[in-house]
């Protein structure tokens, strides 16, 4: 095998393990925020929910 073959495939290789790897942590950093977008959202809607709650029976008492 020639040595331009054997370079031209260690770095087909290698940017495919780059590739890899960066749609790994992507794929992470995607999945932690969503995470936390949701959380953050339900708290916020809880406490709105909550506020009109009040607001409701104030106006009903």
């Amino acid at each position: 095998m020639k040595i331009s073959t054997r370079i031209l495939i260690s770095l087909v290789i290698s940017l495919l393990i780059l590739g890899g790897a960066i749609i790994g942590v992507s794929y992470s950093n995607t999945k932690t925020n969503t995470a936390m977008f949701l959380d953050e959202h339900k708290k916020s809607a809880y406490a709105f929910y909550e506020n009109e709650l009040k607001t409701i029976m104030d106006v009903a008492l």
